[in-house]
């Protein structure tokens, strides 16, 4: 089974079974619209050149009120897009949230993001597919989405 993780934002990370990770830049669009579709359309280049059956997504947490509507506005265009390609959405909202993602990742809930940085590189180095991701992680978001990904993995392990 392949699956992609994402740390969905205005800048969203990503990573792959296949040991690729990323993140792509959402910022210098001008309107929410051009970000949902620039997040849909990253998805679809994406699976061209790197093939998932799954995606799995931390949960929206709830703050500030506009960024809130961001987030789920970028989580309904994932939705919308793994119903379009028939890929699986793998949701459990209770699970996959912040919190728990650094819990499972440092031991620590609120873990800083040099704490999910410094883990995210560690789980990489020690990933069965290390060879396309022999690089150094320096971006939280990306750092967030690997640690998501083995997280998800460790629970479906289960």
């Amino acid at each position: 089974m392949s699956i992609l993780a994402l740390d969905i934002a205005t800048k969203t990370g990503w990573a792959h079974t296949d040991g690729s990770s990323g993140v792509w830049n959402f910022s210098k669009r001008k309107t929410s619209a051009l970000k949902v579709h620039s997040l849909y359309e990253s998805l679809s280049e994406l699976v061209e050149w790197l093939p998932f059956s799954h995606i799995v997504a931390e949960s929206v947490h709830y703050g500030f009120l506009t960024a809130t509507a961001l987030l789920n506005q970028y989580r309904g265009a994932v939705m919308a897009w793994c119903v379009n390609k028939e890929v699986e959405f793998i949701e459990n909202s209770k699970l996959y949230t912040a919190t728990a993602i650094k819990k499972w990742s440092t031991g620590k809930g609120h873990a800083s993001k040099d704490e999910m940085i410094e883990r995210a590189n560690k789980l990489k180095l020690a990933s069965a597919a290390p060879l396309r991701g022999s690089r150094i992680i320096t971006d939280d978001n990306e750092a967030d989405a690997i640690c998501l990904l083995h997280y998800h993995q460790s629970l479906a392990a289960v």
